[in-house]
């Protein structure tokens, strides 16, 4: 005689993981039940108050299952699941998944009895891995993506998304997209685990022939026409190039400079106001309706340390333009992963300028403000663990540029030059804010850095640990 089962359900927001669950449960179960929860037409229209009402006007059924939205799955047959664990009276994936009461199967006996023992298909909460691609498991609880938790288990976690990714059936999709909605971006970017170090010797197989894709440049300092004019001449012929400038002597010299290439070349004059910030987002708005891809870089001089300034420079066009074979490797990266949207220089960490640690400055509390006025919303701005686009230098989607335009920001909303203060600006918090926006807009935030520099960074970060730990 077969089992009845009824699942008592309750969930926060419905999104692909939810729907997916239910439409697969639906086939090993006679009825769905939802705990706080709001009907969905076409699964399930009852609802209940709590799990004790729910049981007790559900009287008649062989199983009960209590579940929730915090895992993902199924991977595999969960038949093979209530087939294995049909002997026991009250049994669980595993003792998390009980104690967070995510998938937890009671028979009707075992309600109304003192026998409390629970049961679980693997005991095992250290080698999910395994659990996963070795015993068949079907679930993985989403506690595991956790910030607190996720540095002990990236590397098991990282097998997992491979598995699942190439040998598995599963939609590895619906678990990228929960994560970029629900968790915070610098929180996303260690889970993924997708930065890069591209070769700048090896060109791969161009992917991204196919679409349309823009360079912009903002330039007021007339001397960085030769520095910028070197790296111009190191990307594909294909990248169309807007050099944006204050001053119609520097269009001048660049004719000259760049005469020489095949690009596409146009130049915008722009008012000294808003330097860089005016340049990609008032100048240069309407490109991101003609271009799939787009790169910022701007010829930036900052206040502090002339040394490290120049350092910063470098640091952010080589990791955006090395050459012509990084740059061809780095907009790959866009076609291989439809989920990638921005991609940044890794952090600066230049004596004495370090950011890393103290990433937000004097900037967090205008950021919010920023955010909530322009948007009419709050963005889950995480104060202490924080990804930024330092510098403002960066390649990006323009699907996930949405929210940044979304802003609408004119050339009135930035301070009159000479600025008098180097922290605390709208710039500052622009760039701070990008990946959440990004995020926002369906997609997810990666460093990136060209092979030459990374032992080079590696090195000064080993050097800055050193000193810290020194000091401690």
């Amino acid at each position: 005689m077969p089992v009845k089962r009824i699942l008592l359900y309750s969930y926060e927001k419905i999104n692909s993981n939810v729907l997916f669950f239910l439409n697969k449960i639906s086939e090993y179960v006679d009825k769905i039940i939802f705990i706080n929860s709001k009907p969905i037409d076409g699964i399930c229209t009852e609802v209940h108050s709590s799990i004790e009402s729910a049981i007790q006007d559900n009287s008649s059924y062989d199983e009960y299952i209590i579940a929730n939205d915090l895992f993902y799955g199924p991977f595999s047959n969960i038949k093979e699941v209530f087939t294995k664990m049909s002997s026991y009276t009250v049994w669980s994936i595993d003792p998390r998944f009980y104690n967070y009461k995510s998938f937890v199967v009671f028979s009707r006996n075992s309600i109304n009895s003192n026998d409390d023992k629970v049961n679980y298909l693997s005991s095992n909460i250290i080698d999910i891995d395994t659990n996963i691609i070795d015993l068949n498991i079907p679930f993985l609880h989403k506690s595991y993506f956790y910030k607190e938790e996720y540095s002990f288990f990236s590397e098991k976690l990282r097998r997992i998304y491979d598995y699942l990714k190439n040998s598995s059936d599963y939609d590895f999709d619906i678990i990228i997209e929960d994560i970029i909605n629900s968790r915070n971006c610098k929180n996303v970017n260690s889970i993924f685990s997708m930065n890069y170090v591209l070769s700048s010797e090896y060109a791969e197989k161009s992917q991204y022939l196919s679409k349309k894709i823009a360079l912009i440049v903002y330039i007021y300092a007339e001397e960085l026409i030769g520095y910028i004019s070197f790296y111009l001449k190191n990307i594909p012929e294909s990248i169309d190039i807007y050099i944006v400038t204050t001053k119609e002597d520097i269009i001048k010299k660049f004719g000259t400079v760049l005469c020489d290439i095949s690009n596409y070349i146009e130049y915008r004059i722009q008012v000294n106001r808003g330097r860089d910030n005016v340049a990609l987002l008032v100048t240069c708005r309407d490109l991101f309706e003609k271009y799939d891809y787009i790169g910022f870089v701007h010829s930036k001089q900052s206040k502090q340390n002339k040394i490290t300034a120049k350092e910063f420079r470098n640091h952010c066009f080589n990791s955006l333009l090395y050459n012509r074979q990084y740059v061809n490797n780095l907009l790959n990266k866009f076609e291989e992963n439809k989920y990638l949207g921005l991609l940044i220089p890794y952090p600066p960490e230049f004596e004495p300028y370090s950011t890393i640690g103290n990433e937000w400055l004097n900037n967090y509390e205008n950021a919010q403000n920023i955010v909530r006025l322009r948007l009419g919303k709050n963005i889950n701005l995480e104060k202490n663990d924080v990804i930024c686009a330092f510098g403002n230098m960066f390649w990006v989607k323009t699907q996930a540029c949405k929210s940044i335009l979304e802003m609408n920001f004119k050339i009135d909303d930035f301070p009159i030059e000479p600025l008098d203060k180097c922290d605390g600006l709208l710039t500052h918090s622009i760039e701070r804010i990008m990946p959440s926006l990004v995020q926002r807009d369906g997609f997810f935030t990666s460093y990136v850095i060209p092979d030459i520099e990374a032992s080079m960074y590696i090195n000064t970060l080993m050097d800055s640990i050193k000193k810290l730990k020194r000091s401690m």
